[in-house]
């Protein structure tokens, strides 16, 4: 035995001194040095985006350009490494930000599909309340842990790593140069001819077929609408004259309300191959498209982008014609107006409501929803007793008081664009099903049971929400149009394979009515659909609908639908000219928020009004205060210093920092105004709040 140990260290010792001599070796010629790192750093990387040993190896063979046009994009990231006196320290800052990217990319694309890009750094300040329900408090202090330890790592390595003997500065210069000038050719020869398509359609095939240096770096440069390959007054208004003049349609009096219904990541699941389940946990959206008009609902993503299949939906565009993983809510319509559904539904005489329980801000729908022309937007902040699921998501039945509200808010006609978001991720990977709920027993991801299991009950749910709202709408006092149809699917590892249909790209749509409204079904793309809807209720206007209905079968349809679109969204509005749409002026909820009464006992004060929710805080000479909510009518705020003339209102915040909107101002006054607590709560008691 202690044999076999001298053998095995003088293997050690001749083992370390190779490795000792190599080292030696590799860093007297620093671009051997580089070379290796730039390798190690490229194959790593690909590895953990590719999710595969071998498939970043086969990719060399298959693509050599694109390999080549990559493994340049990782080679010039670290060029500072060999121009530097700090060679080292580059050296890890560049592994630090591949490694970084290439580990969110894996993790993003295991809760949501897409991959990471330029898109997630914007979004990402609208998404902090979303991010604990995916990694959990406990991920998010990893996460912060690791860039502590990755800066102080990088600091002690500018401190102390050893200087190279022998720099050459001018030398590394000039090779540097060389590698950007080899690349800047890649750049040129992708960009001027066909090799990698300026349009792409799918952003995870994308990444595989073209690398995740390459998608990455894209999605910061490619924003917005792709120009169309001839731009100019004269070919808008070519189009406009093959578009022909509007012609009168109906208007709002003579039509029913209409209602669309996004749900989140809904699907029908008996289309996925050997997927065992104890019942069908969608039967009445199963019948709905049974006995109506519906078809397949082609979307752009996977697993995620519920946005932007709202985007396609309500602006009739083609999301392949922007760049890569571009999410138009959060890079344009934040800031610009837009026409869409909504202004072409309010030009007809309808009022535009838009309905969403979730959070105001994510995706800037606060912003988005008034320059797409909505009169009303009612997002979680503004809706009562909200009940969640385990993860937090708000459940879905919520939506359908809401739903009423809209309709009864005006004496007029009501369109109402609703999105729901309750069966959304990331699911939990533990059993979360009760003995009476529905069971799977297979799956083709057989480490998926748990997760399917718990979307199909929230799927069950959903649909359950969905019978009710009908059987409310059947027997309905006014006319209603409802068209319903799912986001996309879910993040549970389904492939092209996994179906009976081949596509994971597509949901299901279907339009029922309570009054005989006539409408045809069949297959289509998500931004064809309220063109469908608005030829069908004759209602006219709207450019990009009007193409749809009129050139869907000339052989330039795709062309015209990509020029208007970046006439309208980057160009020069040659098709609209004066008539541009403006943002409107949306008031948030359709119930308004107001103060009746203001009553002060000690450092207490009690604001007794209407249509308070959680999220209402209260105001005191603009300083706001901690506030409880007691029910609709009553709110507590702690802590309070009044007096008289103290200006007193109510303001919806959401996620505790984002103004939303406020109350017209109260003004205590001190006479009547200072109560005894048990007149407040009328029965004597004091509750627990107040005592604490």
């Amino acid at each position: 035995m202690r044999k076999l140990f001298f053998e095995l260290q003088k293997l050690f010792k001749l083992c370390g001194k190779a490795i000792y001599k190599s080292a030696c070796y590799v860093h007297e010629r620093k671009y051997v040095e580089y070379f290796i790192f730039t390798v190690l750093m490229y194959f790593t990387g690909d590895i953990l985006c590719r999710r595969s040993f071998t498939e970043p190896f086969l990719f060399i063979f298959y693509y050599q350009i694109i390999f080549v046009f990559n493994f340049l994009i990782v080679a010039f990231t670290m060029f500072l490494s060999i121009i530097s006196y700090h060679r080292y320290f580059f050296y890890m800052v560049n592994v630090a930000f591949w490694l970084t990217m290439s580990i969110t990319n894996f993790v993003l694309q295991s809760m949501r599909t897409n991959p990471f890009s330029a898109i997630d750094f914007k979004v990402v300040v609208t998404a902090l309340d979303v991010i604990p329900k995916y990694i959990g408090w406990g991920g998010i202090i990893l996460i912060i842990a690791a860039f502590v330890f990755a800066g102080i790592m990088l600091v002690l390595l500018w401190r102390k790593c050893p200087k190279p003997t022998g720099f050459n500065r001018k030398s590394a210069i000039a090779v540097s140069l060389i590698i950007a000038l080899v690349l800047g050719g890649f750049v040129f020869f992708t960009s001027y001819t066909d090799y990698i398509p300026d349009e792409l359609e799918s952003p995870v095939k994308a990444y595989e077929d073209y690398g995740f240096p390459y998608c990455f770096f894209r999605s910061f440069v490619h924003r917005g609408v792709v120009s169309p390959d001839e731009y100019s007054q004269e070919h808008v208004l070519e189009l406009m004259e093959k578009l022909g003049k509007e012609k009168p349609g109906k208007t709002a009096a003579e039509l029913p309300n209409v209602i669309f219904l996004q749900l989140e990541s809904f699907f029908d699941v008996n289309k996925v191959i050997d997927l065992e389940i104890s019942e069908n946990p969608i039967p009445n959206f199963t019948e709905l498209k049974n006995n109506n008009p519906s078809g397949k609902f082609s979307v752009n993503a996977i697993g995620g982008g519920t946005a932007n299949t709202e985007f396609e939906v309500l602006c009739g565009m083609n999301l392949a014609h922007f760049g890569l993983l571009e999410c138009p809510y959060t890079t344009m319509l934040h800031k610009q107006s837009c026409q869409s559904l909504a202004n072409v539904m309010t030009d007809a005489g309808f009022s535009s409501h838009a309905i969403h329980n979730h959070t105001a801000t994510f995706y800037t729908r606060h912003l988005v929803y008034s320059n797409l022309g909505f009169n009303t937007f009612t997002p979680i902040e503004y809706i009562k007793n909200v009940e969640t699921n385990i993860l937090g998501w708000a459940k879905d039945k919520l939506l359908m008081g809401e739903i009423t509200n809209a309709l009864e808010s005006t004496d007029g006609k009501d369109f109402v664009f609703t999105v729901s978001v309750q069966p959304h991720g990331k699911y939990p990977n533990y059993e979360t099903a009760a003995e009476d709920d529905i069971h799977v027993t297979n799956y083709p991801l057989e480490d998926m049971i748990y997760e399917v299991e718990y979307y199909i009950n929230q799927l069950h749910e959903t649909d359950q929400f969905l019978g009710e709202l009908l059987a409310l709408l059947e027997d309905y006092p006014e006319d209603i149009v409802l068209v319903v149809y799912g986001d996309h699917l879910p993040t549970l590892g389904l492939e092209a394979e996994n179906m009976f249909d081949g596509d994971v790209y597509s949901t299901e749509y279907a339009v029922w009515s309570n009054c005989g409204f006539e409408c045809e079904g069949g297959d289509i793309q998500a931004y064809q659909l309220a063109a469908k809807i608005l030829d069908s209720l004759n209602i006219s206007g709207g450019e990009m609908f009007r193409i749809h209905n009129q050139l869907s079968d000339d052989e330039n349809y795709d062309g015209y639908v990509q020029l208007m679109a970046y006439d309208m969204l980057k160009g020069e509005n040659y098709a609209l000219g004066d008539n541009i749409p403006t943002p409107s002026e949306m008031s948030f909820g359709t119930k308004p928020i107001s103060i009746t009464s203001v009553s002060a006992y000690e450092d207490i004060m009690f604001v007794s009004g209407q249509n308070f929710t959680k999220d209402s805080h209260v105001f005191i000479d603009e300083r706001r205060y901690d506030t409880v909510y007691i029910s609709d009518s009553l709110l507590l705020a702690k802590d309070v210093d009044i007096e008289e003339g103290c200006e007193v209102y109510v303001a919806q915040l959401c996620e505790g920092s984002t103004l939303l909107s406020h109350t017209e101002s109260y003004y205590f006054d001190t006479e009547g105004a200072v109560t005894d607590v048990f007149n407040i709560f009328g029965d004597g008691s004091i509750p627990e709040v107040v005592k604490e």
